[in-house]
């Protein structure tokens, strides 16, 4: 699961404008992920966190 959040989060970083998209958008991608999935609070969570740090840090690079 860790690993499909990080790919998740280079698309996220890659596409998004903004860093507040980077936030909403791996929030919207979790909370789908637990209704699709039946993932726990603690799994969306994780998988929430993982994308989020991947797609900043990718977004970033991109500003460079």
């Amino acid at each position: 699961m860790y690993e499909l959040a990080k790919k998740i989060g280079e698309v996220v970083g890659e596409k998004a404008t903004t860093l507040d998209e980077t936030r909403e958008l791996c929030k919207e991608i979790a909370e789908a992920f637990k209704e699709v999935f039946k993932l726990s609070d603690v799994d969306a969570s994780a998988l929430f966190g993982a994308c989020e740090a991947v797609s900043r840090e990718k977004f970033m690079e991109r500003l460079k």
